[in-house]
């Protein structure tokens, strides 16, 4: 419903197909932290947060980020910081790996369209987890 902000919902939609026992996609729309009981009950080693991002005029299309990059930072197009949610859940999985997927968003205004550049983002993002599932 905001533009570019669908990179993740539309990421879900291509990752959907590969869920299985050991891959639990989630579409966290606008509210992730609702999701923090299926992803403790879902006990991973590794989570993906992929997400629309607010980037500076030459940032790329997509980038992967690890715990460090995000840490403090309000990057997310969320209103609650993306550091508080990964605090909550490694309070119960302490050594639970975080990757962060940010795709530089164009337009998050309400109504909008995805951009072709974030479609191709996350189509390409897509493919990259698949290729290491």
């Amino acid at each position: 419903m905001r533009g570019d902000d669908g990179f993740g919902p539309m990421l879900y939609d291509l990752l959907l197909p590969r869920a299985g026992q050991s891959f639990l996609p989630l579409n966290g729309g606008e509210m992730p932290e609702s999701f923090t009981s299926k992803i403790k009950a879902f006990a991973p080693d590794c989570l993906i947060i992929a997400d629309a991002i607010v980037a500076q005029e030459n940032a790329p299309a997509w980038a992967v980020l690890g715990e460090s990059d995000i840490s403090g930072a309000s990057l997310s197009t969320h209103t609650l910081p993306l550091d508080i949610v990964i605090k909550f859940l490694k309070e119960d999985l302490p050594a639970l790996q975080i990757i962060f997927i940010a795709a530089a968003a164009k337009n998050t205004d309400f109504g909008a369209e995805l951009s072709p550049q974030i479609k191709t983002a996350a189509k390409e993002a897509a493919a990259e987890i698949r290729s290491i599932l």
